[in-house]
């Protein structure tokens, strides 16, 4: 693509014939991403409306705060916004947080609170005694909750393959605690 400066200079449709079809190309590109981006936001705000009328789900699952808008993926349990940043500072390593409303979600992510959501998690909890546990970073560090953050990932693995980790998840059954049958 190597164009001559001289003959820049002299036409007056330099611009026109070259730099504008390629303006036109990338603003189409990024108007399409957009539109995806977007489309990806409405699939999610209907799967949270979905998600938050499963019981247990419409409260945050530390400290019962009503109309939970933010997530732990690893737990696939609904946090409030305090909760959310107390398991920030845990590490991504330890609970990997996201927005309910903010954030796009892969289908993967989305399927970890519809296996999970806080009911599941908390009957798991409160079985293994992880509740007990005062310190956050002890309890979600435990070996138990780590247990429970691997058996979610490979239901997950199981319903949904790596490469269609950007598509939408079908069904809204969510945080009903088993896989789709």
């Amino acid at each position: 693509d190597s164009i001559n400066a001289e003959y820049m200079g002299h036409n007056p449709f330099f611009f026109d014939s070259v730099f504008f079809p390629r303006l036109f190309v990338c603003v189409c590109v990024c108007v399409l991403c957009i539109d995806f981006r977007l489309s990806l936001m409405a699939t999610d705000a209907k799967f949270f409306q979905s998600l938050v009328l499963v019981p247990g789900n419409n409260k945050c699952f530390e400290c019962a705060t009503s109309g939970p808008r933010w997530a732990s993926v690893s737990f696939g349990v609904l946090l409030c916004l305090d909760c959310a940043g107390k398991h920030r500072g845990l590490g991504v390593h330890v609970s990997f947080v996201r927005s309910t409303t903010l954030d796009a979600w892969t289908e993967r992510e989305r399927e970890i609170l519809n296996l999970g959501g806080n009911q599941r998690a908390r009957a798991f909890f409160e079985k293994e005694g992880i509740l007990e546990i005062r310190e956050m970073k002890d309890r979600y560090t435990s070996e138990p909750a780590q247990r429970y953050k691997a058996m979610l990932a490979r239901e997950v693995a199981a319903v949904c393959p790596e490469s269609s980790s950007s598509a939408p998840v079908r069904g809204l059954g969510a945080g009903l605690g088993a896989p789709p049958g």
